[in-house]
């Protein structure tokens, strides 16, 4: 199978030769990066019964052919009969007497996969000559056939597509080597990426495809050739303005230079141009209403319901008169100040003996808004933390008397003096009377008395 790897990857075609020519049996398949295409075929050898007895006829034995070893071809090109497998034990490189058996009886197989098997064939056979697979003819056949954008891009979902139509008929094909559904676009993207490699059986399926796929070009889409913008400079301003004090209607200085009619609208509002056509619900005593409301800080749907206009024309109109803006923004903070403040004084004046997590809870709103904008007030109106106090996990009290108690127990039925180290792992090596023996003094008293009594015996 050399021929087929050093012609559908090129690029390691010297790589793949040295390993051939090298010494260990192991390097040739990974220098084909075998074990980078997640496929682990069968040890096995395939042959046909037809070709078999063929072969005893002409040549007194038979022998197992090139064609029939080939990823993915399971059917015998000439006699177009499925192939039989051999199972081999082991990974053993030559057997006495290993040859295809006579005995053997094979199913015709489909057109469709007969068809791919010839092709195959015939593909080694060019490969053996030479020839390569790259994918820089892949995509001249496909721009030839219309697969192609003119700008080099691919149509994926045509071109998965139909692929999988065509290679789901081949049933003798392995499974691994086709499509998995007709929008499987990363089968198709590795192909036409030079960077990626591909298994040549994937290489020999998508070459069958584009010998079966049709000869007239598909239709290429001219593109969209999108009109340029008008000019939005000063001249164009000037031209609308100029067109506005003529008193041209909108829809007519619209046509003639490219502006939508809200930006005409904007623009004479902020020159104090009277427009020839005035709108039917924002008149100018609605809008003198319209500018107090939203001074005093009302909500623009509040003053949109008041005045039965939409909430567009509202916030236009707000955006028109010059500092309105900023205006509200600033009524806008200084109504969160007020409301916030005053919501943790209620609740401080409620509950005065609550901490500063039950306040964080209670008012969390309220609360990091003041924490990002009014951080000073908010450290002087909460209560004094508190200092953690830590709990102590072992009440040592108790714990010296029940160990004053064992202690006598096991120093009685002692002889002799003893070491504490040694008593501290007669009561199981927790280090109490090495490490802790300062909180436990009843405990010491009886040790220090058997030490005395141990002296006066002595």
């Amino acid at each position: 199978m050399a021929p087929l790897f050093l012609a559908c990857l090129a690029d390691r075609a010297e790589v793949i030769q040295d390993a051939m020519l090298g010494e260990r049996a192991g390097t040739p398949g990974r220098s084909c990066q075998l074990p980078c295409f997640k496929y682990h075929p069968k040890l096995v050898l395939k042959f046909c019964p037809e070709c078999t007895k063929e072969d005893i006829k002409r040549f007194g034995v038979s022998y197992w052919h090139r064609a029939h070893q080939v990823f993915g071809v399971n059917v015998c090109s000439t006699h177009h009969k499925e192939l039989l497998e051999t199972k081999l034990h082991g990974r053993s490189r030559l057997l006495r007497g290993l040859l295809p058996p006579t005995n053997c009886i094979s199913a015709t197989t489909t057109l469709e996969n007969a068809q791919f098997a010839e092709f195959a064939c015939s593909k080694l056979i060019n490969f053996s000559s030479g020839r390569k697979s790259n994918t820089a003819a892949y995509r001249r056949m496909l721009k030839r056939f219309g697969y192609l954008t003119t700008s080099g891009r691919v149509r994926r979902q045509l071109l998965s597509a139909e692929l999988y139509d065509l290679l789901s008929t081949l049933t003798a094909v392995d499974i691994q080597f086709k499509p998995t559904s007709r929008k499987d676009f990363r089968y198709v993207s590795g192909l036409l990426d030079k960077n990626n490699v591909k298994h040549p059986a994937i290489h020999l399926l998508f070459s069958y495809w584009i010998s079966r796929t049709r000869k007239a070009p598909l239709p290429l889409k001219r593109p969209k050739i999108r009109e340029s913008r008008p000019c939005l400079g000063k001249e164009k301003d000037a031209e609308c303005l100029a067109l506005l004090a003529e008193g041209f209607s909108l829809t007519e200085i619209m046509l003639r230079t490219g502006r939508s009619r809200c930006y005409l609208k904007r623009l004479a509002a902020l020159n104090c141009i009277e427009t020839k056509k005035q709108p039917t619900k924002l008149t100018s005593d609605r809008s003198v209403i319209l500018l107090q409301l939203a001074r005093k800080g009302f909500h623009r749907q509040i003053i949109a319901e008041r005045l039965g206009i939409s909430v567009g024309t509202v916030e236009m109109a707000i955006s028109q008169a010059e500092g309105l803006v900023g205006h509200r923004k600033r009524c806008k903070y200084q109504s969160y100040r007020r409301r916030y403040k005053a919501q943790i004084l209620r609740y401080r004046q409620r509950n005065p003996g609550a901490l500063r997590k039950h306040i964080k809870k209670a008012c969390s709103a309220a609360f990091f808004w003041l924490y990002l904008n009014e951080r000073y007030w908010l450290e002087e109106a909460l209560p004094t933390p508190t200092k953690a106090q830590a709990k102590p996990r072992v009440d040592w009290e108790l714990r010296d008397k029940e160990l004053a108690m064992k202690v006598g127990d096991v120093l009685s039925g002692c002889e002799g003096r003893i070491s504490r180290s040694r008593l501290d792992r007669l009561l199981g090596g927790h280090g109490w009377l090495t490490k802790y023996r300062a909180r436990l003094p009843r405990t010491m008293n009886v040790f220090r008395a058997h030490i005395g009594s141990c002296k006066g015996q002595s």
